[in-house]
């Protein structure tokens, strides 16, 4: 399984997998991250990169586009709670670098 397959795939078990596929149809996509350090901002270099990604498939900020952004630092311990807020946000991607977020999803 590669990465990207990874990563996409857990953000959908976070999400509740049916809830998930609903949510991909409606009009405005959530894109959110939460790492273990600084969050990743939409201004920040992987947070544009991000937005170039989802912009070539049609989303733009602001307009259908939704960035949501959470870092724990330097309180790792509130990790959980952070992916159960972006799970209340109805957030349909997380992306969730470093070690400690991806045990804590």
């Amino acid at each position: 399984m590669k990465r990207r397959e990874f990563i996409a795939a857990l953000g959908l078990t976070i999400a509740g997998p049916w809830e998930a596929v609903a949510q991909i149809f409606s009009k405005d996509f959530h894109v959110g991250t939460v790492t273990p350090g600084i969050p990743i901002g939409h201004n920040s270099p992987a947070g544009q990169i991000l937005l170039r990604v989802v912009a070539e498939r049609g989303y733009r900020l602001g307009e259908n586009l939704t960035f949501h952004s959470r870092g724990a630092m330097p309180e790792i311990h509130l990790l959980p709670q952070m992916l159960e807020e972006m799970k209340a946000n109805r957030v349909q991607v997380v992306i969730i670098p470093g070690h400690p977020t991806v045990v804590a999803a």
